[in-house]
């Protein structure tokens, strides 16, 4: 039967196999990195002006002085390029 673990396990593999197709999705390039200009194609394609799009990248990779996201194991982490 259901028990809370099970619901708990099943919602974290859920988060992990989407942020994994998320991060595929972006990695136009396949090299294991989003970069500035892969986050904005992927955001502009929801409508979002690209130029924001960027500018929202280059604030978020200010914070820690990085340039790109890489995949970690079960998070994305900012990275140098």
């Amino acid at each position: 039967f259901i028990t809370i673990q099970r619901i708990y396990h099943w919602l974290s593999l859920i988060k992990f196999r989407y942020m994994n197709f998320m991060f595929d999705l972006e990695d136009a390039s396949d090299d294991g990195a989003i970069d500035a200009a892969e986050f904005a194609i992927v955001c502009s394609s929801y409508g979002l002006d690209k130029a924001e799009c960027e500018d929202a990248f280059g604030k978020m990779s200010q914070v820690k002085g990085k340039k790109a996201i890489k995949r970690e194991g079960e998070k994305c982490i900012i990275h140098d390029n």
